[in-house]
């Protein structure tokens, strides 16, 4: 039985969306180079956030720009630098010119730039409350970031590119 005759046998009623979704996870399961499987894994070895020393070059880049790109998708750029994941800010630069995707680089580097974002020193991202987070949305335009970003991810998905890149250099994988 195939995976869309499961879900509709249970009686589950599935967007195009959730089910893509589901495509793309069942493929995981048989493609260890997918990037579910990929994702799942470095994150597990990286202790998710962690043991970051565990990784090594590829996978360091596909963990940066998965964080980064999980982040920006979920809320935008600020949500990046309010979480956790503002640790990563030095790397993602870096990490998307070595996935190849230099435009999204670029429009990283030039919004830090033109806003004056310091990736040595985000301590001004520490937030208690939405009212902070708020606050910190207000003193950049993430907004124009985001959109710039979302539309750009409609032709060029990091997701796609990550698990390129894997392929691409798969002894760093395997």
């Amino acid at each position: 039985m195939g995976l869309w005759e499961r879900l509709t046998s249970l009686g589950k009623r599935t967007s195009a969306a959730a089910f893509e979704r589901d495509v793309r996870k069942e493929r995981g399961r048989r493609d260890p180079l997918s990037f579910d499987s990929l994702y799942d894994s470095i994150c597990e070895k990286a202790g998710y956030g962690d043991e970051l020393h565990n990784l090594n070059a590829g996978e360091r880049a596909f963990y940066v720009v998965s964080m980064f790109n999980m982040e920006v998708q979920n809320g935008g750029l600020c949500q990046f630098f309010v979480n956790s994941t503002r640790e990563l800010a030095p790397e993602v630069a870096q990490a998307l010119r070595a996935i190849g995707a230099d435009t999204y680089a670029e429009l990283y580097e030039s919004f830090c730039a033109k806003n004056g974002i310091d990736w040595s020193d985000l301590d001004s991202f520490v937030i208690d409350d939405v009212a902070e987070f708020e606050a910190r949305r207000e003193c950049a335009p993430f907004d124009d970031f985001d959109d710039a970003f979302y539309v750009r991810y409609e032709t060029d998905s990091l997701e796609d590119r990550l698990e390129r890149y894997a392929r691409a250099h798969r002894e760093q994988f395997i």
